[in-house]
C-alpha cells in the first residue's frame, strides 16, 4: 500500500467512524465499552465496533443471534493486527479475517443464507456476478463475490493482483458449480466451487497467486523441522515433558507458508521445556504463541495477545 493511499484511506476512515449519537437500535462500542471483550453483542440493527491502539483486542466474534438485515461496521486505527472469527461468513474456510490498520468492513446478516455477508467498507467490497465474470482488480483487502440463486453455470477469473494477504470468497448460492480458472490461481489449476457453497482464497505475495485455504489443522510433531502448513491455521499443543516423549524439545518454524497462515503454539503444562526457533526466545507456555506468516518478508510475525 502506497503512502498516499494510506493517507487517503485514513482520512476516509476517520470520516466514516460511528456518529456520536446513535439511534436506540444502534450501538457504538469499543473493546473497553464491551467489558474488554471482542465478542460483539446481539440486539442491535447496526453495531459499530472500533479498535484503537489504546483500546484493542486480538480477536473478535460477530453477534451470535442476529436478526434479518442487521449490520456490523468494524473499523481499526490500531497499529496491531487483529482477527475476526470467520464463522457464519462466506470466508469460514479461512478460519479468520485479518483486521489490520485502517480496516473498515461492513457486514450484513442474510436471513435467507444464515450468514454475515460483506456489504461495503473502505477495505472491503462486494462484487455481484451477473454471468461469466472476471473479478476486477482492486486495493480492497476483502472481497466477496455473489453468485445468485437464479444464475445458471458461471465461469470466473480471479483478479490478476491484490494486496498482500487479501482474501476473496465466492458465495455460490446457485444450483450449479462455479468454474474458477486461469493463471491467477496457484498452479494454474481449475477450481470448481460447489453449488450452494462458499469457497475462499488468499492472495499470496510470495508467488503473486491466489491459494484456496481450508480450515484448521492439529499436528503432533516428531521432528525438529515443523512442516509447512497445509491449512490456514495450524495448532501445535505439547503434552507435559513426562508424558510427551515424541515431541522434540527444540523445533524450528517452517521456512515457507502462504500469507496469513497461522501457527499457534501451546504447552498447557507450562513446563518451560519446549522451544521453537523463530517463535521467540522463551520456551512455550500455557499462553498460546500465535504467529502469522508474511510471505513478502518470508518470516513468521508474532501476533500480540490480549
Amino acid at each position: 500500500m502506497t503512502k498516499s493511499h494510506r493517507n487517503t484511506l485514513l482520512a476516509a476512515l476517520l470520516a466514516c467512524l460511528a456518529p456520536a449519537a446513535a439511534s436506540a437500535t444502534e450501538a457504538y462500542l469499543t473493546p473497553s465499552k464491551n467489558g474488554g471483550s471482542g465478542v460483539m453483542p446481539s440486539g442491535y440493527s447496526k453495531l459499530y465496533f472500533e479498535l484503537a491502539s489504546s483500546d484493542w483486542v486480538n480477536q473478535m466474534q460477530l453477534p451470535a443471534n442476529p436478526q434479518g438485515a442487521d449490520f456490523v461496521v468494524l473499523s481499526s486505527l490500531a497499529h496491531g493486527s487483529s482477527r475476526l472469527d470467520a464463522a457464519k461468513t462466506a470466508f469460514a474456510d479461512l478460519v479468520y479475517l485479518p483486521i489490520d490498520t485502517y480496516a473498515n468492513v461492513e457486514l450484513r446478516w442474510s436471513k435467507n443464507y444464515k450468514r454475515w455477508d460483506i456489504w461495503d467498507g473502505l477495505s472491503a467490497r462486494r462484487v455481484i456476478a451477473r454471468g461469466d465474470i472476471a473479478v476486477p482488480q482492486s486495493e480492497h483487502a476483502v472481497t466477496q463475490v455473489y453468485v445468485g440463486s437464479q444464475l445458471g453455470p458461471v465461469s470466473m477469473l480471479l483478479p490478476a493482483a491484490a494486496p498482500k494477504g487479501a482474501v476473496l470468497a465466492v458465495a455460490n448460492d446457485s444450483a450449479h458449480a462455479v468454474a474458477i480458472s486461469g493463471n491467477e490461481i496457484a498452479g494454474g489449476r481449475a477450481f470448481a466451487c460447489p453449488a450452494t457453497q462458499a469457497c475462499a482464497f488468499v492472495f499470496n505475495s510470495g508467488d503473486g497467486k491466489w491459494h484456496a485455504r481450508h480450515g484448521r489443522d492439529h499436528i503432533k510433531p516428531t521432528e525438529y523441522q515443523l512442516p509447512k502448513p497445509s491449512q490456514r491455521w495450524t495448532d501445535l499443543v505439547t503434552g507435559s515433558p513426562a508424558e510427551d516423549v515424541t515431541t522434540p524439545v527444540t523445533m524450528r518454524m517452517p521456512a515457507d507458508a502462504i500469507d496469513g497462515d497461522i501457527y499457534q503454539l501451546t504447552d498447557p503444562s507450562n513446563s518451560n521445556f519446549f522451544k521453537v526457533e523463530g517463535a521467540g526466545a522463551k520456551a512455550l507456555g500455557a499462553t498460546p504463541v500465535t504467529l502469522r506468516y508474511d510471505a513478502t518478508q518470508r518470516s513468521w510475525v508474532r501476533q500480540y495477545e490480549k
